[in-house]
């Protein structure tokens, strides 16, 4: 890991250090809906996790703690669209993103780790009825942008369109 003067960095070096991550939350901004991710995942060479959504902070960070464990006790990442329950009534999804979750939202992780060579991985929580932001049904406060790459998106998209 790198070096750091600044007290913010030092900070969250102190956290990885003692709790394995640093769970960030970025309020929304008017616009843009809040967003929570992970710094320390990639030291231990699994990726960075995000939730994009105005959710419950304590909920959200234990979601995002929760399947960080689940990386690094099993030594590898989520498989790209793979669903995992957390015990609750409907499962989430964990998909691979584009660069755009580097740049856009883990700036933090970016320059804590002065590089943006790590994966991100973001997790998408279904509305209360299970169906998530793709579904036009979907609750408006669940529809959140999903940093998926572009043909995945259409692949999706064809397959629901076959039935």
């Amino acid at each position: 890991m790198v070096k750091h003067n600044d007290p913010f960095y030092i900070k969250i070096a102190q956290t990885i250090q003692q709790h394995g991550r640093q769970v960030l939350a970025i309020a929304p901004d008017g616009k843009q809906p809040g967003f929570y991710y992970t710094i320390g995942n990639a030291a231990r060479e699994v990726p960075e996790l995000l939730i994009i959504g105005n959710f419950e902070p304590k909920a959200a960070t234990a979601i995002l703690n929760t399947l960080s464990e689940q990386m690094i006790e099993a030594g590898k990442r989520f498989s790209n669209g793979q669903r995992v329950s957390l015990g609750g009534t409907h499962e989430l999804q964990v998909w691979d993103t584009t660069p755009i979750a580097r740049t856009q939202y883990t700036l933090q992780a970016t320059e804590f780790f002065q590089s943006n060579d790590y994966l991100v991985q973001q997790v998408v929580l279904p509305d209360p009825k299970g169906r998530y932001p793709a579904d036009k049904r979907c609750h408006k406060r669940y529809r959140v942008p999903v940093l998926r790459p572009t043909a995945d998106l259409m692949a999706d998209m064809r397959s629901t369109l076959v039935h």
